[in-house]
Parts: structure tokens; sequence; C-alpha cells
């Protein structure tokens, strides 16, 4: 009997480097970085998931030889400028405080799945949520030490591909996140070679880690001691563990995952109707630009902020036509996106 041909395959599991040519920037980046009180807030918060998916009608041929190689080497290249992000956040026995530091050999998770599912389905505005799981990225984090950041290209041939990328919460806020991978879609659209050992930056898009510019001390005692005084008390004394607690997502297997577009003048009515607004969680992704990262593809089709599944949080950001409007993704029961698709489309009709 022939057996079905696999959805979902997993071609390679490999890890990139920063890469280790002959050539070093005049400024290296730093291999320790202390963490902000900031950063402390989210130590053991859940990690963020984010899905850019990019049409794309090259032969899979082309994609496994030219683009695939090319995106490898870019991020190799960008992580000499990231250097703390091929790392780990780590909290050793002899330090009162946890902070990230990368040594010689460490690496970013990278994963390349072929899915033969609907690309055309999964990267509209509206599809079931358990289809983008497989998506995912996993970030690898224990208590003795927790990864930054995870990536995974998933292509589907002949229609697009999607890139999975999950980040440390402690390491990336959302401005973080869409510095770096502003950063490796601009050295992948370089002119360069496979051989190129370091790439420059803009001004721009040069990371700043100088941390001594943030103070938090009042009156000798620091926010970031308050943080870790609390987090060693959870779970029993001397907790120093890193590892990141995983929320069960309260969804059904047929929740709904939706995005809604308001336009500026959408957006206005909203304004003179916004006196008795509900209280909400929202994931606020304004003005990161994150439609405008282009690895040479164009703009993403679709980004979808997949982490906010589990919290049932509002994620909102700009939409991919840069006039102003505002694109809002959320992740509901079926019936309940039913109903709330009606009631957005009817409010949007009444004003």
């Amino acid at each position: 009997m022939v057996q079905p041909e696999e959805p979902f395959k997993v071609v390679e599991v490999c890890n990139v480097e920063p890469f280790h040519g002959p050539t070093k920037p005049s400024q290296s980046a730093p291999t320790l970085l202390p963490l902000t009180f900031f950063d402390l807030l989210c130590l053991r918060s859940p990690p963020v998931e984010c899905l850019y998916f990019y049409e794309l009608t090259n032969s899979t041929t082309f994609f496994y030889k030219t683009i695939l190689p090319n995106l490898k080497h870019s991020l190799s290249l960008t992580l000499q400028h990231f250097l703390p992000l091929a790392g780990n956040i780590t909290w050793p026995i002899d330090s009162s405080k946890p902070f990230i530091n990368y040594v010689c050999d460490d690496s970013v998770s990278f994963t390349v799945v072929e899915s033969k599912a609907s690309f055309k389905d999964i990267s509209s505005h509206y599809c079931e949520a358990s289809k983008r799981h497989n998506l995912i990225p996993l970030l690898e984090t224990c208590h003795e030490k927790a990864s930054l950041i995870s990536i995974q290209v998933t292509l589907f041939p002949n229609n697009g591909f999607c890139l999975g990328i999950t980040t440390h919460h402690a390491a990336f806020d959302g401005k973080t996140a869409s510095h770096f991978m502003k950063s490796w879609s601009y050295i992948t659209c370089s002119n360069y070679n496979l051989d190129s050992s370091f790439l420059s930056l803009p001004e721009n898009l040069t990371p700043f880690f100088d941390r001594s510019l943030i103070q938090d001390h009042d009156n000798g005692i620091g926010i970031s001691e308050a943080y870790v005084v609390d987090y060693m008390k959870q779970g029993g004394p001397n907790n120093n563990s890193v590892k990141v607690i995983d929320f069960p997502s309260t969804l059904k297997n047929d929740a709904i995952k939706s995005l809604f577009e308001l336009s500026p003048s959408n957006i206005q009515k909203l304004k003179q109707h916004a006196k008795n607004e509900m209280k909400m969680n929202v994931i606020n992704l304004s003005r990161l630009e994150m439609y405008s990262i282009d690895f040479g593809f164009g703009k993403p089709k679709k980004v979808d902020i997949a982490s906010t599944d589990k919290t049932g949080a509002f994620s909102h950001c700009e939409t991919r036509y840069n006039d102003g409007g505002v694109e809002i993704g959320l992740a509901l029961n079926k019936q309940e996106m039913e109903t709330f698709s009606t009631l957005f489309v009817q409010e949007l009709e009444s004003i």
C-alpha cells in the first residue's frame, strides 16, 4: 500500500553562528549584557512568536540552492552586529542577577520545513489557528539557560514561504525585534557574495548596547533588585531558574485567527465614538513598520503575532499599504469569531 505523503516535512535542523571571518567590526558588540529592570520584568514571560508570510513563485530548486543559503549567510553576518542575541540568558549561582552572555560557538536555532498545506489559506486574514502552529519555532529554555531567538523557514512549494521568529521577551521588545529583522533583511538584500565576512549596517540600523544610560535606583534601592528578590521567592527559596512559563491556550481546536483592517477614515470615526470603549489587553506594534521588512521578495503578504493566541490579547500594527491604517489581530473560538466579525462590520457601517 502506498503511504500518503506527509503534509509537513522537516528538511533540516541546524544552527547559525555569528560569522567568524578575518575582518572584524571596528566596534564589536559586547558578549555580556546586563538586563535592565525593563528586561527583568519579562524574565520568565512566555516568548513572542511572529510569522511573516512572503509570496514566492520561484522553483523549489532555486529556493534551496539560492534563497535559503542567502538567508542563512545574511543571518550569520547580521548576528555579528547582535552578538548577545546569539547567546543565552543565564543566572549563575554566584551572580546576584541574571544576564545575557554570548560565548564562542553559541548560535541561533534554524529549522527548514516543507509544507503541503495551502499557502493561500494559511496566509489569508481569516484562517484556522491550529494550521499555523507547525510554523512556529520552539525557543529552547531550561532552568540553567534560555535561548533568545529561534527561526524556522517553512516553504510552500511554488507559492511562498513563512519566516517564523520566536524571541525571548526579556531580550526582545517589539522595537528590538523589528530592528533585528530590518537589519537582517537589509543585509540579505545587499550586494554581497557568500564569501563576505562582514557587512556594515547604516547608522539607523546599528544596534546600541550601552545599558548604563538606564538608571533605576531610588534612595539606594533599585527596581532590578526588587524584581530579583521576587523571582528568588517564586516556587521556593533561592529560585534562580530562567525557564520561561508556558501558558496553556484556552482556545478550542476550531479556533480562528483573523486580521481586521481599519482605514484612516475608520479610525477617525472610531475616535469620535470612543468615549465608552471597553478595556482590553492590546499588544501595540504600531510604528514598527513590520510590513516594510523585505528580504527581496516584496512586502510580507501577512504578519501574524501568533503568541497572542494563548494570551487572548489583541495585536495591532500598521497595514501593509502604509496609508495610516491599522491592522488588528486576534484569535477566538469559531462561534465567537463569527459573532465578533459580524459586530465589527456592523459597527463600522453604523458610524
